[in-house]
């Protein structure tokens, strides 16, 4: 008798699944890009990675813009650090739970309190 056990939801899964779910327009293409960008557009939180990261921190609120299978573009209140990690929950955007960690990869003041943040999301590798 075979019983059937519920798949594992890994981050990289409900990513692809909140991709695919997106009804929104595809932001324009560029040259440099390999993978589409999707436009969105809902609030995230994200907590900075570091050796001393304390639990029930509270965590910086931003403003996601787009986001691909690889990164979020995001608008933040305040600068952040380019080469640090960040645990970003998408789950206004998900349709469930969906945290992420990501190393930004630019920030870039925008208005005088206003910054734009791009970020690659940090998988596991595969061994093997």
């Amino acid at each position: 008798m075979s019983t059937t056990q519920p798949m594992t939801d890994t981050p990289t899964a409900g990513l692809l699944r909140l991709l695919m779910r997106l009804d929104a327009e595809a932001v324009e293409s560029d040259e440099q890009r390999l993978f589409t960008r999707r436009a969105v557009h809902g609030p995230v939180s994200l907590w900075q990675r570091t050796e001393q990261f304390v639990a029930g921190r509270p965590p910086m609120t931003g403003w996601a813009l787009d986001l691909s299978e690889h990164g979020l573009g995001m608008l933040l209140e305040s600068p952040i650090e380019v080469g640090s990690n960040w645990l970003v929950d998408l789950e206004s955007l998900a349709d469930r739970s969906l945290r992420l960690v990501a190393r930004v990869i630019y920030c870039h003041r925008v208005l005088s309190r206003t910054w734009r943040v791009g970020a690659l999301f940090q998988f596991p590798r595969a061994e093997g």
